[in-house]
Order: C-alpha cells, then structure tokens, then sequence
C-alpha cells in the first residue's frame, strides 16, 4: 500500500478539502496528463461508437480497441 501512496504524491499536493467541480477535475486532469484533452477525446469517440477503450501501454499506444471487451478476444 505504501507504494501505491508514493504514485499519488503529485496528486496530494494540490488536493483541496471540498468537493471537486467538473471544470476543476478536468484542470486538474490536464495538470496531471499534458495530453488528456486529446486522450479523453479519442477515448469518448471510440466509447460513442460502442468500442471499449483499454490501456495500450503494454503494446506502445495510448488505446487497444475491442468490438465486445477483452474477454471475448483473449484466452481465459
């Protein structure tokens, strides 16, 4: 747990004590990710489209798309 506490020391240092807005998590957002505005973009795009959005980290992109979710392409 304390390393998962150590990622999110960026975020607790512009925490505040009341109940964030939508316009003030999306600019914390963009603070955070340079690239989230494009990022959210894409990801509503393709979620409009009934495709599901997953992390592309582990082969190089920002997105891996699926037509029914991973489960239906992946080997249990």
């Amino acid at each position: 747990m304390q390393e998962a506490s150590n990622g999110l020391k960026d975020a607790e240092d512009i925490s505040t004590t009341h109940e964030l807005t939508i316009e003030e998590c999306y600019s914390r957002f963009c603070e955070l990710q340079p690239n989230f505005a494009a990022s959210y973009a894409a990801y509503r795009h393709y979620r409009k489209l009934s495709w599901i959005p997953k992390s592309g980290l582990k082969y190089g992109g920002d997105f891996v798309l699926y037509r029914k979710g991973p489960a239906h392409y992946h080997a249990e």
